[in-house]
Protein backbone atom coordinates (compact mmCIF):
# COMPACT_ATOMS: atom_id res chain seq x y z
CA UNK A 1 0.00 0.00 0.00
CA UNK A 2 1.09 3.42 -0.64
CA UNK A 3 2.51 4.99 1.91
CA UNK A 4 0.41 8.82 2.86
CA UNK A 5 2.36 11.74 3.15
CA UNK A 6 2.56 14.74 5.26
CA UNK A 7 0.85 16.89 2.32
CA UNK A 8 -1.21 14.15 0.90
CA UNK A 9 -4.56 14.33 2.91
CA UNK A 10 -4.31 18.12 2.33
CA UNK A 11 -3.87 18.13 -1.75
CA UNK A 12 -7.67 16.51 -2.39
CA UNK A 13 -9.95 18.66 -4.40
CA UNK A 14 -12.21 20.80 -2.77
CA UNK A 15 -10.78 19.80 1.21
CA UNK A 16 -11.48 21.98 4.26
CA UNK A 17 -9.65 20.81 7.07
CA UNK A 18 -8.64 22.56 10.29
CA UNK A 19 -5.65 24.84 9.92
CA UNK A 20 -2.51 23.83 10.49
CA UNK A 21 -1.48 19.94 10.08
CA UNK A 22 -3.32 17.65 9.09
CA UNK A 23 -4.34 14.43 11.15
CA UNK A 24 -2.22 11.91 9.60
CA UNK A 25 1.08 14.84 9.64
CA UNK A 26 0.38 14.82 13.23
CA UNK A 27 0.41 10.69 13.80
CA UNK A 28 3.36 10.63 11.63
CA UNK A 29 5.17 13.78 12.34
CA UNK A 30 4.78 15.16 15.96
CA UNK A 31 4.64 12.45 17.67
CA UNK A 32 7.49 10.75 16.98
CA UNK A 33 9.77 13.94 17.31
CA UNK A 34 11.82 14.96 20.55
CA UNK A 35 10.63 17.13 22.85
CA UNK A 36 12.77 19.26 25.24
CA UNK A 37 12.93 18.15 28.67
CA UNK A 38 10.84 20.96 30.07
CA UNK A 39 8.00 19.39 28.41
CA UNK A 40 6.53 17.22 30.81
CA UNK A 41 3.02 17.62 32.54
CA UNK A 42 3.20 17.22 36.14
CA UNK A 43 -1.05 16.34 36.41
CA UNK A 44 -3.19 15.55 33.56
CA UNK A 45 -6.44 16.09 36.01
CA UNK A 46 -5.71 19.84 35.74
CA UNK A 47 -9.09 21.67 34.24
CA UNK A 48 -6.86 24.32 32.79
CA UNK A 49 -4.58 22.44 30.32
CA UNK A 50 -1.90 22.46 32.98
CA UNK A 51 -2.05 26.64 33.72
CA UNK A 52 -2.81 25.94 37.14
CA UNK A 53 0.47 24.03 37.71
CA UNK A 54 2.25 27.43 36.38
CA UNK A 55 2.49 26.32 33.10
CA UNK A 56 1.66 27.67 29.58
CA UNK A 57 0.85 25.61 26.99
CA UNK A 58 2.13 26.91 23.47
CA UNK A 59 1.82 25.19 20.13
CA UNK A 60 3.81 22.02 20.25
CA UNK A 61 5.30 22.47 23.38
CA UNK A 62 4.85 23.15 27.25
CA UNK A 63 6.91 25.86 29.08
CA UNK A 64 6.96 26.83 32.99
CA UNK A 65 6.37 23.57 33.85
CA UNK A 66 8.46 22.21 36.42
CA UNK A 67 9.36 18.12 36.92
CA UNK A 68 8.04 17.05 40.31
CA UNK A 69 11.15 15.39 41.06
CA UNK A 70 9.79 11.18 40.81
CA UNK A 71 12.14 8.89 38.94
CA UNK A 72 9.76 8.20 36.46
CA UNK A 73 10.46 11.75 34.83
CA UNK A 74 12.58 11.00 32.12
CA UNK A 75 12.91 11.24 28.10
CA UNK A 76 10.16 8.62 27.84
CA UNK A 77 7.61 9.98 29.73
CA UNK A 78 8.14 13.63 28.29
CA UNK A 79 7.61 11.85 24.79
CA UNK A 80 4.35 9.74 25.59
CA UNK A 81 3.11 13.80 26.93
CA UNK A 82 3.76 15.04 23.37
CA UNK A 83 2.22 12.31 21.83
CA UNK A 84 -0.91 12.45 23.57
CA UNK A 85 -0.99 16.14 22.62
CA UNK A 86 -0.30 15.46 18.83
CA UNK A 87 -3.01 12.21 19.21
CA UNK A 88 -6.03 14.73 20.79
CA UNK A 89 -5.01 17.41 18.27
CA UNK A 90 -5.58 14.08 15.27
CA UNK A 91 -8.84 13.38 16.54
CA UNK A 92 -10.02 16.36 16.39
CA UNK A 93 -8.89 17.16 12.86
CA UNK A 94 -9.46 13.22 11.92
CA UNK A 95 -13.20 13.70 11.58
CA UNK A 96 -13.56 16.08 8.76
CA UNK A 97 -10.62 15.27 7.08
CA UNK A 98 -11.55 11.53 7.03
CA UNK A 99 -14.95 12.39 5.96
CA UNK A 100 -13.55 14.27 3.14
CA UNK A 101 -10.90 11.54 1.51
CA UNK A 102 -10.73 9.25 -0.60
CA UNK A 103 -10.53 5.35 -0.35
CA UNK A 104 -6.81 4.94 -1.02
CA UNK A 105 -6.27 8.27 1.61
CA UNK A 106 -9.06 6.29 4.32
CA UNK A 107 -7.18 3.24 3.63
CA UNK A 108 -3.59 4.40 3.82
CA UNK A 109 -4.70 6.45 7.49
CA UNK A 110 -6.16 3.44 9.17
CA UNK A 111 -2.69 1.41 8.34
CA UNK A 112 -0.87 4.66 9.77
CA UNK A 113 -2.89 4.21 12.56
CA UNK A 114 -2.49 0.82 13.25
CA UNK A 115 1.51 1.34 12.66
CA UNK A 116 1.00 3.50 15.99
CA UNK A 117 -0.69 1.22 17.53
CA UNK A 118 1.49 -1.29 17.60
CA UNK A 119 4.13 1.04 18.38
CA UNK A 120 1.75 1.56 22.20
CA UNK A 121 1.64 -2.20 22.11
CA UNK A 122 5.07 -2.50 22.50
CA UNK A 123 5.22 0.32 25.35
CA UNK A 124 2.30 -1.31 27.30
CA UNK A 125 4.71 -4.31 27.74
CA UNK A 126 7.67 -2.35 28.22
CA UNK A 127 5.57 -1.30 31.29
CA UNK A 128 3.67 -3.86 32.18
CA UNK A 129 7.51 -5.68 32.79
CA UNK A 130 8.90 -2.70 34.85
CA UNK A 131 5.53 -2.40 36.86
CA UNK A 132 6.06 -5.99 37.58
CA UNK A 133 9.73 -6.25 38.60
CA UNK A 134 9.26 -2.66 40.74
CA UNK A 135 5.85 -3.92 42.54
CA UNK A 136 8.10 -7.38 43.11
CA UNK A 137 10.92 -4.83 44.66
CA UNK A 138 9.02 -3.04 46.82
CA UNK A 139 6.97 -5.86 48.30
CA UNK A 140 10.14 -7.64 49.15
CA UNK A 141 11.66 -4.52 50.71
CA UNK A 142 8.76 -4.23 52.35
CA UNK A 143 9.54 -7.36 55.00
CA UNK A 144 7.59 -9.60 56.49
CA UNK A 145 5.56 -7.51 58.39
CA UNK A 146 4.61 -5.68 55.77
CA UNK A 147 3.55 -8.87 53.80
CA UNK A 148 1.87 -10.56 56.66
CA UNK A 149 -1.23 -7.58 57.23
CA UNK A 150 -3.96 -9.88 56.57
CA UNK A 151 -7.14 -8.66 54.67
CA UNK A 152 -6.53 -5.16 52.94
CA UNK A 153 -9.32 -2.97 51.63
CA UNK A 154 -7.52 -1.64 48.76
CA UNK A 155 -7.01 1.86 50.14
CA UNK A 156 -3.79 3.11 52.66
CA UNK A 157 -3.87 5.14 55.90
CA UNK A 158 -1.64 8.25 54.61
CA UNK A 159 -2.83 10.05 51.42
CA UNK A 160 -0.80 12.04 49.64
CA UNK A 161 -1.71 14.64 46.82
CA UNK A 162 0.83 13.52 44.85
CA UNK A 163 0.54 10.04 45.22
CA UNK A 164 -0.52 7.15 42.75
CA UNK A 165 -4.12 6.08 42.93
CA UNK A 166 -4.68 2.83 43.40
CA UNK A 167 -8.09 0.85 44.14
CA UNK A 168 -10.99 0.94 41.17
CA UNK A 169 -10.50 4.94 40.85
CA UNK A 170 -9.50 8.12 42.46
CA UNK A 171 -11.96 8.94 45.20
CA UNK A 172 -12.78 11.78 46.29
CA UNK A 173 -12.59 12.87 50.14
CA UNK A 174 -14.88 14.72 51.94
CA UNK A 175 -13.68 18.49 52.81
CA UNK A 176 -13.07 19.52 56.43
CA UNK A 177 -14.16 22.67 57.40
CA UNK A 178 -11.38 25.51 57.17
CA UNK A 179 -9.77 23.38 54.30
CA UNK A 180 -9.22 23.38 50.44
CA UNK A 181 -11.69 21.79 48.52
CA UNK A 182 -9.36 19.12 46.38
CA UNK A 183 -9.23 15.46 45.41
CA UNK A 184 -7.53 13.13 47.71
CA UNK A 185 -5.24 10.25 46.28
CA UNK A 186 -3.90 7.49 48.10
CA UNK A 187 -0.63 6.64 48.35
CA UNK A 188 0.43 3.54 46.33
CA UNK A 189 1.32 0.66 48.74
CA UNK A 190 2.22 -2.41 46.81
CA UNK A 191 2.34 -4.28 50.17
CA UNK A 192 -1.21 -3.04 50.94
CA UNK A 193 -2.68 -2.06 47.89
CA UNK A 194 -5.25 -5.12 48.15
CA UNK A 195 -4.12 -6.92 45.01
CA UNK A 196 -2.30 -10.36 45.59
CA UNK A 197 -0.41 -9.88 42.20
CA UNK A 198 0.58 -7.59 39.66
CA UNK A 199 -2.00 -8.82 37.14
CA UNK A 200 -4.87 -7.42 39.40
CA UNK A 201 -3.08 -4.63 40.42
CA UNK A 202 -2.82 -4.18 36.58
CA UNK A 203 -6.43 -4.84 36.37
CA UNK A 204 -7.58 -2.15 38.63
CA UNK A 205 -4.90 0.63 37.25
CA UNK A 206 -5.28 0.03 34.03
CA UNK A 207 -8.98 -0.72 33.68
CA UNK A 208 -8.28 -3.92 31.71
CA UNK A 209 -9.26 -7.78 32.33
CA UNK A 210 -7.00 -9.86 34.62
CA UNK A 211 -6.80 -11.95 31.31
CA UNK A 212 -5.44 -9.28 29.36
CA UNK A 213 -3.37 -8.14 32.37
CA UNK A 214 -1.60 -11.58 32.25
CA UNK A 215 -1.11 -11.84 28.94
CA UNK A 216 1.15 -8.68 28.95
CA UNK A 217 3.03 -10.15 31.90
CA UNK A 218 3.38 -13.52 29.98
CA UNK A 219 4.52 -11.88 26.08
CA UNK A 220 6.68 -9.08 28.47
CA UNK A 221 8.24 -12.49 29.93
CA UNK A 222 9.02 -14.66 26.69
CA UNK A 223 10.25 -11.29 24.71
CA UNK A 224 11.63 -8.69 26.71
CA UNK A 225 15.52 -9.20 27.79
CA UNK A 226 15.88 -10.95 30.61
CA UNK A 227 18.32 -11.05 34.12
CA UNK A 228 20.24 -14.23 35.08
CA UNK A 229 21.14 -15.31 38.63
CA UNK A 230 24.03 -13.29 38.94
CA UNK A 231 22.02 -10.35 37.63
CA UNK A 232 24.05 -10.65 34.25
CA UNK A 233 22.06 -10.07 31.14
CA UNK A 234 20.25 -12.61 29.33
CA UNK A 235 18.55 -12.08 25.62
CA UNK A 236 15.37 -12.54 25.37
CA UNK A 237 13.93 -16.27 25.49
CA UNK A 238 12.11 -15.62 21.92
CA UNK A 239 14.99 -13.12 20.15
CA UNK A 240 13.33 -12.69 16.36
CA UNK A 241 10.01 -12.19 17.81
CA UNK A 242 11.33 -9.69 20.47
CA UNK A 243 12.70 -7.87 17.43
CA UNK A 244 9.61 -7.99 15.44
CA UNK A 245 7.91 -6.30 18.36
CA UNK A 246 10.16 -3.60 19.19
CA UNK A 247 10.36 -2.19 15.31
CA UNK A 248 6.16 -2.13 15.14
CA UNK A 249 6.08 -4.73 12.22
CA UNK A 250 3.59 -7.13 14.49
CA UNK A 251 1.22 -6.67 16.74
CA UNK A 252 0.97 -8.25 20.75
CA UNK A 253 -1.56 -10.67 19.65
CA UNK A 254 0.56 -11.95 17.04
CA UNK A 255 3.05 -12.36 19.42
CA UNK A 256 1.17 -13.85 22.46
CA UNK A 257 0.20 -16.52 19.36
CA UNK A 258 3.67 -16.81 18.49
CA UNK A 259 5.41 -17.41 21.70
CA UNK A 260 2.03 -19.50 23.25
CA UNK A 261 2.98 -21.84 20.15
CA UNK A 262 6.17 -22.06 21.00
CA UNK A 263 6.56 -22.73 24.63
CA UNK A 264 4.08 -25.91 23.74
CA UNK A 265 7.02 -27.09 21.59
CA UNK A 266 9.99 -26.47 23.44
CA UNK A 267 9.29 -29.60 25.79
CA UNK A 268 9.03 -31.93 23.08
CA UNK A 269 11.53 -30.50 20.41
CA UNK A 270 15.13 -29.10 20.00
CA UNK A 271 16.35 -25.52 19.88
CA UNK A 272 16.71 -26.02 15.86
CA UNK A 273 13.20 -26.93 15.09
CA UNK A 274 12.33 -23.92 17.61
CA UNK A 275 14.55 -21.43 15.72
CA UNK A 276 12.87 -22.28 12.31
CA UNK A 277 9.55 -22.65 14.05
CA UNK A 278 9.95 -18.93 15.60
CA UNK A 279 10.93 -17.76 12.21
CA UNK A 280 8.58 -19.24 9.96
CA UNK A 281 5.96 -17.88 11.88
CA UNK A 282 7.10 -14.52 12.32
CA UNK A 283 7.40 -14.47 8.38
CA UNK A 284 3.64 -15.30 8.45
CA UNK A 285 2.68 -13.00 10.96
CA UNK A 286 4.36 -9.54 8.74
CA UNK A 287 2.29 -11.04 5.63
CA UNK A 288 -0.70 -11.96 6.95
CA UNK A 289 -3.55 -12.14 9.79
CA UNK A 290 -3.73 -13.10 13.13
CA UNK A 291 -6.77 -15.86 12.16
CA UNK A 292 -4.19 -17.39 9.25
CA UNK A 293 -1.33 -17.11 11.54
CA UNK A 294 -3.52 -19.15 14.49
CA UNK A 295 -4.03 -21.55 12.38
CA UNK A 296 -0.42 -22.07 11.00
CA UNK A 297 0.81 -22.32 14.46
CA UNK A 298 -1.64 -25.11 14.95
CA UNK A 299 -0.43 -26.77 12.08
CA UNK A 300 3.04 -26.50 13.42
CA UNK A 301 2.29 -27.97 16.94
CA UNK A 302 0.62 -30.54 15.45
CA UNK A 303 3.61 -31.32 12.96
CA UNK A 304 5.74 -31.50 15.48
CA UNK A 305 3.93 -33.27 18.14
CA UNK A 306 1.43 -35.92 15.82
CA UNK A 307 0.52 -38.11 18.47
CA UNK A 308 0.99 -36.17 21.94
CA UNK A 309 3.21 -36.78 24.46
CA UNK A 310 2.94 -40.39 25.82
CA UNK A 311 0.80 -40.65 29.05
CA UNK A 312 1.71 -41.52 32.25
CA UNK A 313 0.82 -44.79 34.11
CA UNK A 314 -0.41 -42.72 36.50
CA UNK A 315 -2.73 -40.50 34.19
CA UNK A 316 -3.91 -43.84 32.50
CA UNK A 317 -5.59 -44.85 35.81
CA UNK A 318 -6.85 -41.85 36.29
CA UNK A 319 -8.48 -41.28 33.16
CA UNK A 320 -9.74 -44.66 32.08
CA UNK A 321 -12.86 -45.96 32.96
CA UNK A 322 -16.68 -46.04 32.16
CA UNK A 323 -18.80 -42.90 32.08
CA UNK A 324 -22.38 -42.42 32.15
CA UNK A 325 -23.81 -39.51 30.07
CA UNK A 326 -27.07 -37.81 29.80
CA UNK A 327 -29.61 -40.11 27.69
CA UNK A 328 -30.01 -38.25 23.93
CA UNK A 329 -33.22 -38.33 21.99
CA UNK A 330 -34.39 -42.08 23.62
CA UNK A 331 -30.74 -43.54 23.70
CA UNK A 332 -28.60 -43.73 26.32
CA UNK A 333 -24.72 -42.55 26.57
CA UNK A 334 -21.63 -44.18 27.62
CA UNK A 335 -18.13 -43.16 27.92
CA UNK A 336 -15.31 -45.30 27.80
CA UNK A 337 -11.95 -44.35 28.21
CA UNK A 338 -9.91 -48.10 28.52
CA UNK A 339 -6.69 -48.72 28.64
CA UNK A 340 -5.33 -51.20 25.66
CA UNK A 341 -5.83 -54.62 27.44
CA UNK A 342 -9.21 -53.34 28.76
CA UNK A 343 -10.28 -52.70 25.70
CA UNK A 344 -9.25 -56.05 24.01
CA UNK A 345 -11.44 -57.40 26.84
CA UNK A 346 -14.58 -54.86 26.36
CA UNK A 347 -14.28 -55.33 22.27
CA UNK A 348 -14.69 -59.72 22.95
CA UNK A 349 -17.08 -59.19 24.92
CA UNK A 350 -19.42 -56.66 22.32
CA UNK A 351 -18.36 -58.82 19.29
CA UNK A 352 -19.48 -62.27 21.22
CA UNK A 353 -22.41 -60.49 22.59
CA UNK A 354 -23.81 -59.40 18.74
CA UNK A 355 -22.61 -61.89 17.15
CA UNK A 356 -25.37 -63.61 14.85
CA UNK A 357 -23.93 -67.19 14.78
CA UNK A 358 -23.70 -67.62 18.82
CA UNK A 359 -27.51 -67.05 19.15
CA UNK A 360 -30.40 -69.27 20.32
CA UNK A 361 -31.99 -69.76 17.23
CA UNK A 362 -35.94 -70.19 18.18
CA UNK A 363 -38.45 -72.35 15.84
CA UNK A 364 -41.85 -71.88 15.84
CA UNK A 365 -44.45 -74.29 15.46
CA UNK A 366 -46.65 -74.77 12.25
Amino acid sequence: MEAMGEHAADHTAGQAVTPGLSAASLLRGRALRSVPASALLTDHAASDGGAAAGGAVTSGSVTGVTSTGTAFSGGAAEALEQCLEALASAVDAADNELGLASFREAADFADLTEELSRRTEHLQLLAAAAVERTRTEAVNAAGPAAKATGWTTGWGTDTDTAGDVTGSGAMSAAAAPGTAPGPARVRSVPADDGCRNTAEYLRVRLRISIGEARRRLALAAAVLPRTGLNAHPMPPACEQTAANLAAGTIASRAGTIITTALDKARPITDPATLHTMEAALNRTALENDHDFLLRIAHRWTDAIDQDGTEPSEEELRHRQGAFTRRPRRGLHHLEIFATTDQYEHLLTAMNTATNPRTQPTTTTAD
